[in-house]
C-alpha cells in the first residue's frame, strides 16, 4: 500500500476509534487497550499501527521481564503500554500536557505498575523549553529554544536518578541529536540499545552514535521520509 492508501486507512482508523473511545493493539501475543480525548492520538496511535510494524517488532525483540526501558517522546502511550506488558519498568517522558494526561489513564487503564510517566522534554541541558503549537491537542508539537510555544521543563537522561535504561526508544520530531547529546555518560557506561526514530537529522544521529562505538542498523523507512534505526555496543 502507498503513502496515500496508508495515510486514508490511518484516517478511517482514527475517525471510526474516535466514535467508538478505544483501540485495542495486539501484537506478539499481547494486547493493550487505548483511548484519547482528541483526534489527534487516535491519528497516532493508527499510523503506528500501520507503518511501524518492523520497528515495533525489534524494539519488542530487544525487552525482557528484566529491562528497563526509557520511552522518549511518548505521546499518549501506543510503545509504552505495549513495551510495559513485557519490561520490568518503563520511564515514559511526554511534554505535551494533552498527550500526557492521555499517557496518564492509558497506563492507569491498562494496570501498568510497571510504567511510570514524566511529564516533561529531554534534551541535551535541563531547563526551559517551548513546543511549538502551543501543546494543542491536534498537533504535531516539535521542542525548540526559541521562546514560542508552550513553556516546558526538560531534562537530561545523563541527571535522572532512576535505574539506567538497557533499551532507549526516540521519537522526538526532530530533537534526537539533543536528547542524545544529554545522555552521553550513559551511552559510555551504560551502553544502552538505542531505537530511533530519526526525522531529517538521519547523518547528525549516526554520526553521534559511532563516535560512542555504537554500531548503526537501518530497520526500514516510511513514506514521509522518517527513518528508523536500531544502535547497539558489542559487549
Amino acid at each position: 500500500m502507498g503513502g496515500l492508501g496508508v495515510c486514508l486507512a490511518a484516517l478511517v482508523g482514527a475517525i471510526r476509534n474516535t466514535r467508538r473511545g478505544t483501540v485495542t493493539v495486539r501484537t506478539r501475543g499481547t494486547s493493550v487497550t487505548l483511548t484519547s480525548d482528541h483526534f489527534r492520538g487516535y491519528w497516532e496511535i493508527e499510523f503506528a499501527r500501520r507503518t511501524e510494524g518492523p520497528f515495533r517488532s525489534a524494539l519488542l525483540d530487544a525487552v525482557d521481564a528484566g529491562t528497563v526501558v526509557y520511552d522518549v517522546g511518548a505521546n499518549v502511550g501506543f510503545y509504552a503500554c505495549l513495551l510495559g506488558r513485557i519490561a520490568a519498568e518503563v520511564h515514559a517522558f511526554e511534554p505535551n500536557p494533552h498527550a500526557a494526561a492521555d499517557l496518564r489513564r492509558n497506563v492507569a487503564s491498562n494496570g501498568l505498575d510497571t510504567v511510570s510517566v514524566h511529564e516533561t522534554a529531554v534534551s541535551d541541558a535541563s531547563g526551559r523549553r517551548y513546543l511549538t503549537g502551543r501543546g494543542s491537542p491536534n498537533g504535531r508539537s516539535e521542542i525548540s529554544e526559541t521562546p514560542t510555544g508552550l513553556a516546558v521543563q526538560s531534562v537530561t537522561l545523563d541527571e535522572l536518578e532512576t535505574e539506567p535504561p538497557d533499551v532507549v526508544k526516540i521519537d522526538v520530531e526532530g530533537h534526537e541529536r539533543a536528547v542524545l547529546e544529554g545522555m552521553g555518560r550513559l551511552l559510555e557506561s551504560h551502553q544502552p540499545a538505542i531505537f530511533c526514530e530519526i526525522h531529517g537529522v538521519g547523518a547528525d544521529v549516526t554520526e553521534l552514535l559511532t563516535a560512542h562505538g555504537y554500531a548503526v542498523d537501518r530497520i526500514g523507512d516510511r513514506f514521509d521520509g522518517t527513518e528508523f534505526i536500531r544502535a547497539s555496543v558489542d559487549r
